[in-house]
């Protein structure tokens, strides 16, 4: 009796463990998704995604092919264009790893709310991914480029974002998740950072270009977007960014520069270490006007 309960017990030990292999996949047969893109173009919707190569990734040397691969489709839906998408990959697009999600510029500034409800309801999206915005240019445009720091431009997007935003203070890392609660919240509008473009866009989809020790074409953080509900309304500059973070506290690590004794040149001075605090008030003002 006492060997048929140890044997009980040691096989429901087991059999969660074996269960976790029954559904399982190679590598090489998914087709992951690093970064995407939603742009709005003629009333059609644009998604674009950045495919990993894992063949390529794996390699220790640098082979001829790029290490992501980018596609695009257009839809009536945001959901018929993904779906597209599965016409030029090897399977269905998976998008538990995507770390950045895109919009281009002038499709957030005509509202970006029905971009978000879909991203967010569907089961395939984490929601803990960063949204940016393509200052200028188009999110096709931005996961258009390839990028040397990092091959794998989706994380290099991230990485940079993370690095800015720690240490200088004029970007920050805005999840989807948190952007949507700032959206829903009474009294408050979201914000998020733009992404920028240097150089010409065609340039920068070939590797051949950054053989150089100082490539032609870059992806670089910028600024701070203002939204309105859930439209772009304009760009923050430096100044304001860095003190919009102050105000709420986002500010980790940043450098302020004020002017000498005698404005004898300019002294820089590095913030480690702040706290912020908001509070509220309501004034009530008498009115000086006649009602007819």
């Amino acid at each position: 009796m006492k060997q048929l309960t140890k044997f009980i017990v040691l096989f429901l030990i087991i059999i969660p463990i074996l269960s976790g292999c029954w559904n399982s996949r190679e590598l090489d047969d998914l087709s992951i998704s690093n970064a995407i893109g939603v742009d709005k173009i003629n009333g059609e919707y644009m998604f674009t995604t950045q495919i990993i190569n894992p063949s390529e990734l794996s390699k220790n040397v640098a082979g001829k092919r790029t290490v992501i691969t980018t596609i695009d489709e257009t839809g009536e839906t945001i959901f018929q264009a993904w779906r597209k998408l599965t016409t030029e990959s090897k399977s269905k697009l998976y998008f538990s790893h995507v770390r950045v999600l895109v919009i281009g510029e002038e499709t957030a500034r005509e509202g970006i709310s029905e971009i978000l409800d879909v991203l967010l309801r569907d089961h395939d999206f984490r929601s803990d991914f960063l949204l940016v915005v393509a200052k200028d240019h188009t999110a096709n445009d931005v996961l258009s480029v390839l990028t040397t720091l990092n091959v794998i431009p989706g994380d290099k997007m991230f990485e940079a974002l993370t690095s800015s935003s720690e240490h200088y203070g004029t970007t920050s890392e805005i999840p989807l998740d948190k952007f949507i609660t700032d959206l829903m919240s009474k009294g408050k509008n979201p914000i998020t950072t733009g992404v920028l473009i240097t150089g010409k866009v065609e340039e920068g989809r070939y590797t051949s270009k950054y053989e150089d020790i100082k490539p032609e074409v870059t992806l670089k953080y910028g600024t701070l977007g203002a939204f309105k509900e859930d439209k772009l309304i304009g760009w923050m500059n430096e100044e304001q960014s860095r003190g919009y973070n102050f105000a709420v506290g986002n500010i980790k690590s940043t450098l302020l520069n004020t002017p000498c004794v005698n404005n004898e040149g300019v002294m820089g001075i590095e913030v480690i270490r702040t706290k912020a605090k908001m509070s509220a008030q309501k004034k009530m003002v008498k009115s000086k006007g006649k009602f007819m």
